[in-house]
């Protein structure tokens, strides 16, 4: 068994990109693929095998007014415009290779935050033109403020990287081969930012208020537990090597490639130490 988790982090997940398209020209693979938020979404490319695809997605549309703006807030209710992010571009702008996403023997799980229960919920998307999947994948990256949240079952659910930001929760002690991918370099701490607004506007939802609080500190304390795990050999770790120049919300062209390629290279430094891990056991 092997599973590769993904961070989110918006614009930051290029980095991901970059690794992830390392990945499909040297035929690495996984049985399992848990990503939130931008982590999900960049991981739908890797599991339709459409190399380059979501760096050009991100250089292409990320500017564009109907993806993310005021007006679709205004106009629509959220800054994502999520019919032209999940129709207007996979079926026509951008095509993705749907029919390869459906045969991959690969799972890919979005993780969501359950507003109700503070659980994170790890939905599987098996079909990337299914509307019930579309609304889990849109569920994981649902940010407060940014876009309502996305109800399925009578739940409501919001961005998965609230109290999972590194999927960390699909993490067994089983034996399996698990590869991370983060977007912040190793010196990286995660500072507190004010969130007195949460309990005014979401005050209904007790547990987003208190995690969205904690968040920073999950955030940091998690990454102490991921660097553990990797030196005990349990996990292997893809990350920068140095702080990456980019926003969560870039839509420099320039930064974007100079970031997607430092992924890349990232996973290539990386290829042997993680060719023998993988086939270590088998």
């Amino acid at each position: 068994m092997k599973r590769l988790l993904l961070e989110g982090g918006g614009q930051r997940s290029v980095f991901t990109a970059g690794v992830l398209d390392f990945f499909m020209d040297k035929g690495i693979t996984f049985d399992e693929v848990y990503g939130v938020s931008a982590g999900a979404m960049t991981a739908t490319s890797y599991l339709s095998n459409d190399r380059g695809r979501a760096i050009e997605q991100m250089e292409r549309f990320t500017g564009d007014k109907r993806y993310i703006s005021l007006k679709n807030r205004v106009t629509k209710g959220s800054f994502f415009g999520w019919e032209y992010i999940f129709e207007e571009i996979p079926k026509k702008l951008l095509p993705m290779n749907f029919e390869a996403y459906r045969k991959n023997p690969a799972t890919l799980y979005a993780g969501a935050y359950e507003c109700e229960t503070g659980k994170t919920v790890y939905f599987p998307l098996r079909d990337p033109e299914d509307k019930e999947d579309l609304k889990r994948l849109q569920a994981s990256a649902s940010l407060p403020y940014y876009s309502p949240f996305v109800e399925i079952d009578g739940k409501h659910y919001a961005d998965g990287g609230i109290a999972d930001p590194f999927a960390l929760a699909a993490f067994k002690d089983d034996g399996a081969k698990t590869v991370i991918v983060l977007t912040q370099d190793r010196s990286y701490i995660k500072g507190k930012k004010r969130s007195s607004g949460m309990k005014y506007v979401y005050g209904k939802y007790p547990h987003l208020v208190h995690d969205s609080a904690m968040r920073s500190g999950r955030y940091n304390a998690d990454r102490r537990i991921i660097f553990h795990l990797e030196e005990e050999g349990k996990i292997f770790l893809i990350i920068p090597g140095k702080p990456l120049k980019v926003s969560i919300k870039e839509t420099d062209k320039n930064k974007l490639k100079e970031v997607y390629e430092e992924g890349y290279r990232a996973a290539e430094e990386r290829y042997e130490a993680l060719k023998e891990y993988l086939e270590e056991g088998e």
